[in-house]
C-alpha cells in the first residue's frame, strides 16, 4: 500500500500540470534576467549602504537594464543618482517606478520629497495629494504633505498636517 503512495502523488502532480494549475510552476526556476536583476539590485544595495554613490549608480543601472520592470530597482536606482547630485534623472528614474506601480504610496512620497528638495513646489504638491488619495493613513504622506505646505506658506495647515502625523505614527 506505502509503495504506491510516490506513483500516485507524481500522478497527481503530473495531473496538476496538464489541467494548467500553477502551484507547481510557481515555485520552478526563475528566468535568468531576473536571477541578475536580483545579484545587481543585492551588490548595489551594499554600496549604497556604504555611501559608494557611483558604484550603486552602476549596479542598479545594470538591474534597471537587465529588468525594466522591477520597481525596487528603479527606486534604488534613483536614490543612488540622487545621491550623486543626478536629481532631474533620479526623479525621471523615481517616476517610471511610479507608472509601474502607480498605487505605492511610498514612492509618491519620496517623488514628493525629491520635488520639494528642487524647489518644485507645485509639483509636490500634485503628488503628495495623489499619496494621500491612495493611502489617506501613511503618516509620512501627511508629514510630507506638512513640509509642501509649509514651503508653500502654509503654516497652519502645515502644522495640522503635522499633527495628523502624529496621530497615526504617535511614537514619530
Amino acid at each position: 500500500m506505502h509503495e504506491s503512495r510516490p506513483l500516485l502523488f507524481g500522478l497527481c502532480v503530473f495531473g496538476m500540470l496538464l489541467s494548467g494549475c500553477q502551484t507547481m510552476r510557481r515555485y520552478g526556476p526563475m528566468a535568468p534576467a531576473v536571477t541578475a536583476c536580483r545579484e545587481y539590485s543585492q551588490q548595489g544595495l551594499i554600496a549604497l549602504e556604504q555611501e559608494h554613490w557611483e558604484l550603486a549608480e552602476q549596479l542598479f543601472s545594470k538591474a534597471v537594464e537587465t529588468c525594466p520592470d522591477d520597481v525596487d530597482a528603479r527606486r534604488h536606482h534613483a536614490e543612488a543618482l540622487w545621491n550623486r547630485g543626478r536629481r532631474d534623472e533620479a526623479v525621471a528614474q523615481l517616476e517610471r517606478a511610479i507608472a509601474l506601480d502607480s498605487e505605492n504610496a511610498g514612492l509618491r512620497v519620496r517623488a514628493t520629497a525629491m520635488r520639494l528638495a528642487m524647489g518644485r513646489v507645485e509639483s509636490a504638491r500634485r503628488e503628495i495629494e495623489t499619496a494621500l488619495d491612495i493611502d489617506p493613513n501613511l503618516a509620512s504622506a501627511w508629514a510630507m504633505r506638512a513640509r509642501v505646505l509649509r514651503a508653500a506658506g502654509d503654516p497652519a495647515r502645515s502644522m495640522a498636517d503635522y499633527h495628523r502625523a502624529l496621530g497615526y505614527l504617535p511614537d514619530d
